[in-house]
């Protein structure tokens, strides 16, 4: 059967567990790309290196210190004001 996501998940268990426990239920586009890069690559996903970072995005991102703050009127008078 084509949609056998039971028959597709123990593929992937036989090839990368743990990626296979990652995967939402139903999720059919995460464990169609991870069964083709364990049968691509013939190892585990957490095996594979990190892509590398040309655009230096990765140093940029632990260089900064991102908080938010959401500041908010009691309800009822801002009601009466809309």
């Amino acid at each position: 059967e084509a949609a056998d996501w039971e028959g597709g998940l123990a593929l992937l268990r036989a090839l990368d567990g743990p990626r296979a426990a990652q995967l939402s239920a139903n999720d059919w586009y995460r464990l169609h790309r991870a069964l083709v890069v364990a049968m691509q690559t013939r190892s585990q996903a957490a095996a594979l290196p990190p892509p590398p970072d040309d655009s230096g995005l990765d140093a940029l991102r632990a260089s900064l210190d991102l908080r938010c703050f959401f500041l908010t009127a009691p309800r009822v008078p801002l009601c009466r004001r809309i």
